[in-house]
């Protein structure tokens, strides 16, 4: 009987080089063991280069730990891997999330020009000097940190992230100027962004988080009309202190700080709205009316604690503003709670009918701040559908520090004193608890 013939390895370079990115990067390089064929066409691999210290450390949730030997040998196996890869034309994505010190800095140079003479359409650049579960914090210092280079030019990127990379205005300015297919742009803890005006017609996304010297004043101006996602906020003195230049119909997105000072006008389209905080410091001193946001389905609250009558009357104004809002989920985590809630507004006689509200989440909750909220909903809610409950700090979801509580006692306690409540006859038809242990 006749061998079977291997047309597969018959076929032209380009073409396997296609189906070589179409593996992982580890899969790409085993392939070189299937015959002396395949040898080398993981060379041409062009696919997501992926690069996590904290995948590579026995100590996942800080790879501070590590050695200086450690360290030394995990950079330049990634360096030996990039160098490696000569026979690519182009990189689909760049992913380097990294705790490194500023001796490496010039490699980190080498990667990115590396990284743009490969036409990369993601790049991805993650040095954050410290972490909690992988929850980015600040630093007081941009010049411990890394500034990206300002020579480079990315004129087929199409998604670019940066987290405690220093990039200045006139830096970010002049790359969207070459970027003329980005449709993705996330900024997060670059002190040294401090002013800029972004014009782009093909951004769809963008993120500006916690950029800039919070001691001073800003200038930051985007002119983006095709932009559907939007989020941005600075430190908690001046909030995001973003100004859009001209219309942007499109939006249906939006994280931010505060909604009313900036971004009245720009609310009616929304369909889901995340705000970090009930009101800003201007809001809280002064009567401010809600704008309408007549197509809001979802909306978000984080550090949603202990509220006073006075921030109960904001947040029914709020809820009375969006008519068709379906999904409310308020957040309350341990790190920024300070005191116990006071249940004296949710029990007001004087409250809103919320007609379309279904669905209620619950995130962060204590079992003494629960009982007040769920009654308030069930009372002014007709068509609530379900409350979901999940007693996991917010700060840590999607963390590693999620998965070490799920499989912690505390969780089986939390979630043993949820789950009676929930079977209770008043509260069995409508509340779940949520957020079982996650792999």
């Amino acid at each position: 009987m006749d061998e079977p013939i291997d047309r597969i390895s018959q076929l032209p370079d380009d073409i396997l080089s296609n189906i070589i990115s179409s593996l992982t990067l580890k899969e790409s390089t085993a392939s070189s063991l299937l015959s002396t064929r395949w040898k080398d066409l993981w060379k041409f691999y062009s696919g997501y280069f992926d690069f996590d210290d904290a995948s590579a450390t026995p100590y996942p949730d800080c790879s501070e730990q590590w050695s200086d030997a450690q360290r030394d040998e995990f950079v330049n196996s990634v360096n030996k891997v990039l160098l490696s890869h000569d026979k690519a034309t182009t990189i689909r994505r760049l992913r380097l999330i990294m705790n490194l010190s500023s001796s490496f800095h010039p490699l980190m140079d080498e990667w990115i020009h590396l990284a743009s003479s490969k036409s990369v359409q993601c790049l991805d650049l993650n040095f954050s000097l410290s972490t909690r579960n992988n929850t980015i914090w600040s630093s007081d210092s941009s010049s411990s940190s890394y500034t990206f280079p300002s020579a480079s030019r990315f004129c087929s990127l199409t998604t670019l992230s940066l987290t405690h990379v220093q990039i200045s205005g006139e830096t970010l300015e002049a790359l969207l100027a070459d970027c003329l297919h980005l449709e993705e742009l996330n900024i997060t803890h670059s002190i040294a962004l401090q002013s800029f005006k972004l014009y782009s017609l093909s951004l769809k996304k963008l993120t500006i988080w916690f950029c800039g010297d919070a001691d001073k004043p800003v200038d930051r101006r985007i002119s983006t009309p095709n932009i559907w996602s939007l989020s941005c906020a600075l430190y908690r003195s001046h909030n995001s202190n973003l100004v859009l230049e001209e219309d942007v119909p499109k939006l249906q997105y939006l994280s931010t700080g505060c909604h009313r000072c900036h971004f009245r006008d720009h609310l009616s389209q929304l369909t889901e709205l995340v705000l970090h905080r009930l009101t800003c410091s201007c809001c809280a001193t002064q009567s401010v009316n809600e704008p309408e946001m007549p197509n809001l389905k979802s909306l978000t609250i984080k550090d949603f604690e202990s509220i006073t009558i006075d921030d109960f009357s904001r947040f029914v104004a709020l809820l009375k503003a969006a008519p068709l809002l379906e999904i409310l989920t308020l957040e309350d985590s341990e790190e920024m709670s300070r005191n116990q809630m006071d249940d004296t507004p949710w029990k007001m006689e004087e409250a809103h009918h919320y007609p379309n509200l279904k669905k209620v989440k619950l995130v962060g909750y204590s079992s003494r701040k629960f009982y007040p909220v769920i009654r308030y909903f069930m009372s002014y809610a007709p068509r609530l559908e379900a409350i979901l409950v999940d007693p996991c700090d917010p700060l840590d979801l999607g963390t590693p520090g999620e998965i070490s509580y799920r499989q912690s006692e505390t969780y089986s306690n939390d979630h043993c004193f949820f789950t009676g409540m929930a079977s209770e006859e008043e509260f069995s038809n409508i509340v779940t608890v949520v957020g079982d242990c996650v792999p």
